[in-house]
């Protein structure tokens, strides 16, 4: 039974979905539509990484192999997600255009939502399918950042759950780099029907004529447009995901209202303001912020951030999910059900209520400081895996890491600016961390004399939590969580030179492809990793306590006066 959340994330789902691509050379038109033979031979089982389809699966009486179709009615397919406002790309291969079908489909894929592919698409070549859906995973890796794909096989063939493993077998055996680590890929999380990996989703499906035994799986062209909603739907399921993907459908929607506000009109303004600048690469920048200004203008006015993450979604979302939350508090355990956890999200109650609900005295909580007993109920809430709440702390802190611009083009590399965190290894092998605190108008416009000039950046130490738990930033650093706090002593800054690039005008980093890695290198040699850059209000509250530190004034008064004070 479908729940109310999963009826708001299909409806996201539906919002965000505007293309599917689908290839089938059975593709026709009306009454050509009619039940042929199979293409291919009916499978023996492939080696079983799972059980064979469940004997709990409807079953029908064995077909007869004439009984099969092959065949796709193009005409029902595109008019069922017409009628879904989905529009479809249909891609009939023959003998005469399938020569470069591989690299055409991925080209064609970095601009869908969605693909369906047929298992059987070219009878010489048994194996273009699997090849196709690899072509397309490796190069979400390597140009696309690990981007959210799904994948649908819609298939005549009988065995699915043996296609499933036949399929696993050649993307494991055809390597793919992870697009951060480098590190192979490896397809290991999968059921009867599904291949999932990291951003990934491959379902197989039978034709309504196919040779599947499982009626379930059986869908028609008219069914297909639920199919890829509710496996898209998959992928998101969850408050945030959701929110994100109802933010992007709003500015999908708004995309040509959003080019109606930067109109030809104003060329003549922009470069009469570049002009004027003393330095006109500033233009750029101010434009880029303007354009954001109006993004975020038409997200607010469609108040995707209430519907999505209000009361309401997190009531559903608490209903959905319908089992408890167990943990500790400062080593006690407790189990709440999400009924009274959704107290706390309907000005019912609190968390301190929560707690003190369970046997805590306001003693004990004097005692340990109330900050303790909520931040172990946050792990309650993050399903005691803490790393959850480490990975938000990053999300809501970095403007930009390594997951953003790790797999981008080189336009995309980094440099040194008010902000920017970076780390080197000590003679001890362990990690260093530093911010910098340079002002970005002195991190710009470095002028050089042909040859890069030195700049001295100044940077607060980030030193490593060694047990206190006291910590006001968490980065993230090849898969391994460091917890710092910032150094706000204007005497403990250090001053490190820099040789400025000689065409950017800035310090620029280097991209370390063996290790995956930004670098920078200073004027004496001395590597440093590049982690991220802090959103600006981050990086401007610590820029403000080192500011702070310095206008401290010293002066003796009455001590009596002065006690009480506090």
């Amino acid at each position: 039974m479908s729940t109310a959340f999963v009826e708001h994330c299909n409806n996201s789902a539906k919002e965000f979905i505007h293309n599917v691509l689908v290839i089938d050379d059975g593709a026709s038109i009306g009454a050509s539509a009619a039940i042929s033979t199979p293409k291919i031979a009916e499978r023996p089982s492939a080696s079983a990484f799972i059980p064979k389809e469940s004997k709990a699966a409807e079953v029908t009486k064995a077909d007869s192999p004439s009984s099969f179709s092959h065949t796709l009615d193009a005409a029902q397919l595109t008019n069922s997600f017409f009628k879904n406002g989905i529009v479809v790309g249909l891609f009939k291969p023959t003998p005469e255009n399938i020569a470069n079908i591989v690299g055409e489909t991925v080209a064609i894929a970095k601009k869908t939502d969605a693909v369906i592919l047929d298992w059987s698409i070219d009878q010489k070549n048994p194996h273009l399918c699997k090849q196709i859906i690899w072509a397309i995973i490796n190069d979400d890796h390597t140009n696309g950042g690990g981007r959210l794909r799904t994948i649908v096989v819609y298939t005549a063939e009988k065995d699915l759950n043996g296609l499933l493993n036949e399929l696993i077998t050649h993307l494991n055996a055809e390597r793919i780099e992870n697009f951060l680590t480098g590190e192979t890929v490896v397809f290991n999380e999968f059921d009867q029907y599904t291949i999932k990996s990291q951003n990934l989703r491959i379902s197989f499906y039978s034709k309504a004529h196919g040779g599947s035994p499982d009626k379930a799986r059986k869908k028609t062209e008219m069914e297909l447009p639920d199919v890829v909603i509710s496996e898209f739907s998959a992928h998101t399921k969850g408050l945030l995901p959701t929110f994100a993907l109802g933010a992007t459908a709003v500015i999908r929607k708004n995309t040509h209202h959003l080019l109606t506000r930067f109109v030809s009109d104003l060329d003549g303004p922009y470069l009469a303001h570049r002009g004027m600048l003393p330095d006109q690469d500033d233009a750029e920048p101010f434009m880029l912020e303007n354009f954001v200004s109006v993004i975020r203008n038409i997200l607010s006015l469609e108040g995707v951030d209430r519907k999505s993450l209000g009361k309401k979604s997190i009531t559903d979302f608490l209903t959905d999910r319908n089992s408890d939350y167990s943990g500790s508090v400062q080593g006690k355990a407790f189990t709440y059900t999400t009924a009274e956890i959704n107290t706390a999200f309907c000005g019912e109650s609190t968390f301190l209520k929560l707690i003190k609900a369970k046997g805590i005295t306001n003693d004990e909580i004097k005692t340990s400081g109330e900050d303790k007993f909520l931040i172990d109920f946050a792990k309650i809430l993050s399903n005691n895996n803490v790393e959850n709440l480490y990975q938000f702390c990053v999300l809501t802190s970095f403007r930009r890491s390594h997951a953003d611009v790790g797999w981008a083009s080189p336009d995309h590399i980094p440099y040194l600016t008010q902000g920017t965190v970076i780390a080197k290894i000590n003679l001890e092998g362990q990690y260093e961390f530093y911010f910098c605190v340079t002002p970005k108008c002195d991190s710009i416009r470095i002028k050089s004399n042909g040859t890069g000039t030195r700049r001295s950046f100044s940077f607060a130490k980030l030193e490593i939590d060694s047990g206190a738990n006291v910590h006001d930033l968490i980065a993230n650093v090849k898969g391994s969580y460091f917890h710092l706090k910032t150094q706000q002593k204007f005497y403990k800054l250090i001053h490190v030179d820099f040789q400025s690039d000689n065409l950017s005008h800035r310090v620029e980093a280097s991209y370390d492809k063996a290790n995956k890695e930004f670098r920078l290198k200073d004027t004496s040699d001395c590597e440093y990793l590049w982690v991220g850059d802090l959103k600006d209000l981050h990086s401007q509250n610590r820029v403000s306590g080192l500011v702070g530190d310095l206008n401290r004034i010293g002066y003796d008064e009455f001590e009596w006066l002065r006690r009480k004070q506090r």
